[in-house]
Formats: structure tokens, C-alpha cells, sequence
């Protein structure tokens, strides 16, 4: 993979994986739901690439906060945002 620099979550490594299609036996080799967590907070593109994952099977009870941020964006892609929702999961407080 290629360097990391100071300062850098050393996470970004893995960014290039997100560019093939998930597969479970991933979770083996990198912290694939930390990945996508950092993926999420990044531009659109690597984003996309998140719900991606999210869509084959990476688990999203985890990443509430950064899928609620992510929604919450207006500047994000409103394509993005709806299919980054579908992942969010209602809390059950009474109102």
C-alpha cells in the first residue's frame, strides 16, 4: 500500500480497497468498518464508496454518528444522503 504521513490516520491506507466490491473475508485482513467510519467523514467519492459497503454487508450499528452527520450535510449529494439514511437506525425513545 503506500505511506503514511505524519499526522495522517494511518487508516487511509486501506481507502483503495473500497474501490472493489466488499467481501467478508476483508474483515480478516483491515478494520473494514473503520475504514468505512473514515471513508464517511471524507469527500463524496470515498463516501459513496462507504454506502457501497454498507449496501453489501459492512455492519452500520457502529457508525450511527457519522451516517447522522453524513445525512445531516446539505452540501453532500442528495443521492448520497438518501442512501446513507436507509442505513440509519431509528432509536427507540418514546415522545
Amino acid at each position: 500500500m503506500g505511506r503514511v504521513r505524519e499526522g495522517q490516520d494511518p487508516l487511509i491506507v486501506y481507502l483503495v480497497r473500497l474501490e472493489e466490491p466488499y467481501r467478508p473475508e476483508l474483515d480478516l485482513v483491515m478494520p473494514t468498518t473503520e475504514v468505512v467510519r473514515l471513508a464517511l467523514g471524507l469527500g463524496d467519492y470515498w463516501a459513496e464508496r462507504a454506502v457501497q459497503w454498507l449496501e453489501a454487508g459492512v455492519p452500520p450499528e457502529t457508525l450511527q454518528k457519522e451516517l447522522g452527520e453524513l445525512v445531516g450535510q446539505q452540501r453532500r449529494r442528495q443521492r448520497l444522503r438518501h442512501r446513507a439514511m436507509r442505513f440509519i437506525i431509528p432509536s427507540d425513545v418514546e415522545g
